[in-house]
């Protein structure tokens, strides 16, 4: 077993600094247009002399029968999770008149069974003028989900400005402020779309919708900038929309002093008695059953080929912990395990618990945790810093999984794509384990979504990417076309070789920045620099770098450590310097360590849970596996800003 070091914590010199109190342990040792696609392998030619009418009518045959005929994505009936489509409880249309051959509830049927294509021809046959206004209401409403299925977000947000005044009835409205929702949510305004979530809420609705509602906007406002929410609350007029900001700022500090945090949430609540949110969002009604701990293990491998991550993990999970407990005279007793060469986690965690701990923190290593999740029986919950493929027996005490696990960015990647209105992409991705399993789960959720994989990319290294995005844009078919036509002419023509045209969109699945900074220019150099490229946060090294200007116009999706550059726990972490800028995603996962511990009474399995983390808004999923949704971001100038 490793060594063990009791830490008490003392608050006589300045407690904010970590570095102050590092040295006690340091010997312990990271232009589309989607339903009219070109012919996939045409060319873009110029001829070097004037050619006979003959000649000009055979180069038109050969590149028409080059042409290929678009397939209509293959898409589920419905979205998981909050992205899904308005679906409230819809009206009846009224009967269309008889000049109109199809029922609107017909187009409807294929649309929410993926056959955009088909209900956009049924709605080209109808005459709107000819039908009640409830349902001209009703087609728009329909064209705009076309639109949105088919990419077009320009047009469906126009369609749904242009129906919202007209509409007919409170249940339409409703729909149509759903969908508005869903459209500002793909485009990254979650405070928008936060503040017209009170609009879907009748007056007469119950209790379980008003929750639902609620926990909605909370969602929203939690991936909304601190500054952003302080500066709309300068201006906010709405007693109601100031009640919901106020109550976001409180929890916006990602307090760890419970005792405080549930003060300013009864003093919120004092005032605002009758608000959707008087009950608490989130699961935060569940920390007045707060009880502070007074031991707890941090079990990490401090030495040995691990110990720069283990040491970054600690880093900030001290911060978050001095942060805590400023000023206070109690606070749990930390007891610092280096597990490197442990035999037995088991052992180890059987010893903690002997000696008092009420809750075990770690290991960091993924094969330690399998272990420790073995366990036959827990009677101390464990936040695990990793996570398991398998089911963990959670009949113990809980086995929290907490990681910066690539797979939740992979399925936010594929949202934010399709919320740009890329539905046929290209998957560049590193071969291997890693790069083909998170290539899998992206053409998964991309397939759930509506999207459609049209190429795949994998190269096995940096010296065959240029070859492998070559191959999967189709180049060097575009070029064997050239050469069969001029022996077919038998003329001498120039020809610039064309990427495939069926593709409007990449997601780049590099596993560092420098590969990510290859590619980029690889793409341009193969005809491709005109498509959008969405990202993991592994294309980002964790600081400002002149070489990300290689990376201009990538969107991505990042942890708030990273973006909010200026608070207090990160910058606290960077003055101790005990770890490098690029670990910066293992300081916060430190961070939201301490911030789950203190938070245990908030958590429950699924969506009612929601608490600002580091490392993204946190929830805790199936198997206790703590989901995280990062912010959106891209590139700007060279730097890297939060927004798309």
């Amino acid at each position: 077993m490793g060594v063990a070091t009791i830490y008490k914590p003392q608050f006589t010199r300045s407690p904010c600094l970590i570095s102050c109190t590092l040295a006690g342990y340091h010997s312990l040792g990271h232009s589309r247009k989607p339903w009219n696609i070109p012919p996939a392998m045409q060319h873009s030619m110029s001829a070097t002399k004037v050619l006979s009418g003959l000649t000009t009518l055979l180069l038109a045959l050969i590149l028409t029968a080059c042409g290929t005929q678009q397939q209509q994505p293959q898409r589920q009936p419905e979205e998981p999770g909050q992205y899904r489509e308005p679906s409230i409880s819809h009206h009846r249309t009224e009967a269309p008149s008889q000049s109109s051959a199809v029922d609107l509830t017909t187009i409807q049927t294929q649309l929410e069974t993926g056959q955009w294509l088909l209900a956009q021809r049924l709605v080209d046959g109808i005459d709107a003028s000819q039908l009640p206004a409830r349902n001209q209401v009703e087609l728009a409403l329909l064209q705009a989900r076309i639109a949105y299925r088919s990419g077009d977000i320009k047009t469906a947000n126009n369609t749904l400005a242009a129906i919202e005044s007209t509409a007919v009835d409170p249940e339409q409205k409703l729909r149509i402020i759903a969908l508005r929702r869903l459209l500002l949510r793909d485009a990254g305004h979650y405070l928008d779309s936060a503040r017209l979530s009170p609009h879907l809420l009748p007056s007469n609705a119950p209790r379980q919708q008003s929750q639902r509602i609620a926990q909605d906007v909370w969602r929203d406002l939690g991936a909304v900038n601190p500054d952003t929410l302080a500066q709309a609350l300068k201006t906010a007029t709405d007693p109601h929309w100031r009640a919901w900001l106020e109550l976001a700022l409180i929890d916006s500090k990602r307090s760890t002093d419970i005792t405080a945090i549930n003060r300013s949430f009864a003093t919120w609540q004092s005032r605002y008695r009758d608000h959707l949110a008087a009950d608490l969002p989130g699961g935060l009604q569940r920390l007045a059953n707060w009880t502070p701990l007074t031991k707890v293990s941090l079990m990490l491998p401090l030495s040995g080929p691990l110990a720069p991550a283990a040491k970054a993990v600690r880093d900030g999970y001290l911060a978050s912990y001095y942060r805590s407990h400023r000023g206070q005279a109690q606070a749990p007793e930390l007891d610092i395990i280096d597990t490197h060469g442990t035999q037995d986690i088991r052992s180890a965690y059987r010893d903690a618990v002997a000696s008092g701990s009420q809750l075990i923190i770690g290991p960091l290593s993924k094969n330690l945790v399998i272990e420790l999740a073995q366990q036959a029986d827990r009677p101390v919950p464990v936040i695990a810093l990793n996570r398991v493929d398998k089911e963990v027996d959670q009949s113990f005490a809980p086995l929290l999984q907490l990681s910066l696990a690539p797979e939740d960015e992979v399925t936010q990647v594929a949202r934010l794509g399709y919320g740009k209105g890329i539905r046929r992409a290209l998957i560049i991705h590193p071969a291997g384990s890693w790069g083909n399993k998170l290539a899998q789960l992206l053409d998964k959720r991309w397939q759930q979504l509506g999207g459609v994989a049209v190429s795949t990319a994998a190269y096995s290294s940096q010296d065959n990417i240029s070859d492998s995005i070559k191959k999967a844009l189709a180049i060097a078919s575009s070029e064997a076309r050239a050469t069969q036509m001029r022996r077919l002419l038998g003329t001498d023509i120039t020809s610039l070789p064309r990427r495939r045209q069926d593709l409007d969109g990449v997601f780049l699945l590099a596993r560092t920045p420098q590969e990510a900074r290859s590619i980029k220019p690889l793409l341009a150099f193969h005809f491709a620099g005109d498509l959008p490229i969405f990202a993991t946060s592994s294309i980002y090294g964790g600081e400002v770098d002149r070489r990300d200007r290689d990376l201009e116009g990538v969107m991505l999706v990042e942890i708030p450590w990273i973006m909010a550059k200026g608070q207090s726990l990160r910058s606290n972490v960077q003055e101790a310097l005990t770890t490098p800028a690029s670990f910066a995603r293992l300081n916060a996962l430190g961070a939201d360590a301490h911030l789950l511990q203190t938070r245990m009474q908030q958590l429950e399995p699924g969506t009612s849970t929601i608490i600002r983390g580091s490392t993204g808004l946190l929830s805790v999923g199936p198997n206790l596996r703590v989901q995280r949704r990062l912010l959106p971001a891209s590139f700007d100038g060279g730097k890297l800003r939060q927004g798309l």
